[in-house]
């Protein structure tokens, strides 16, 4: 089982999903930027994982190997790009959906989105590959949340909510009916969005309103090349 990505949400995805790392001897992290401090490397090395800075340097055959991208945050572009381009390379994505979810039958989850204890998704709700919905967070029916998305702990998102694909919720935020948040938006911890939010924007408050646009997203072959991922093929 490889995680690509050592921070934070890496060591959370493995104590949440110990099921997932059964076998100690395949457990692999994917450090791109070889930048682990001596504490978070000693957790990896304790908990039997060996650690790469390239996936290419890995022996072994890649259709037997699954993975889950650990890159959170309001990185949702680079973590869909790193999953799209593993997938391309034979990589199997292993789902990582927390036993304690509700989710309605009729509701449609990506086998590559993260869902967190205590997620409840309502009827005809669709979440898309790569996103995140964190501890807690509700989406309520008819809701759809775009490509590389993060909800954040304790958020509700209300009925009939469309959310632009790479955009972020925070955490304890409430997204009132009927709302259109764009692509590459960031909604602050706590705010309340009662009107729609255009493309790239980043809101706060309570009603949320603007305060600046949102960064510009990097190209995606430069997101391979710092992840030591061949952009070429």
């Amino acid at each position: 089982m490889i995680i690509f990505g050592a921070g934070s949400l890496s060591k959370i995805i493995f104590l949440l999903f110990r099921e997932n790392f059964k076998i100690r001897k395949k457990r692999i992290i994917i450090d791109s930027f070889s930048k682990l401090d001596f504490e978070s490397k000693q957790f990896w090395l304790k908990n039997n994982f060996k650690i790469f800075n390239r996936i290419d340097s890995i022996q072994f055959k890649k259709q037997n190997q699954n993975f889950v991208v650990g890159i959170g945050n309001d990185f949702g572009f680079e973590r869909y790009q790193i999953i799209n381009k593993l997938k391309k390379q034979n990589y199997s994505i292993k789902s990582f959906h927390h036993e304690s979810c509700f989710i309605d039958k009729s509701s449609y989850v990506s086998d590559s989105a993260i869902l967190m204890p205590r997620v409840t998704i309502m009827p005809l709700s669709r979440i898309s590959s790569g996103c995140i919905i964190n501890t807690s967070a509700t989406i309520d029916h008819e809701v759809i949340i775009g490509k590389g998305s993060h909800i954040m702990g304790s958020t509700y998102i209300a009925g009939r909510v469309n959310i632009g694909k790479w955009s972020t919720i925070g955490a304890n935020s409430t997204i009132f009916p009927d709302i259109n948040i764009g692509k590459n938006c960031f909604i602050g911890a706590g705010s309340i969005v009662r009107k729609n939010v255009p493309d790239n924007s980043v809101v706060i408050g309570q009603p949320a309103k603007f305060l600046r646009k949102n960064r510009e997203l990097p190209e995606i072959i430069d997101i391979l090349k710092r992840n030591n991922l061949d952009p070429i093929y």
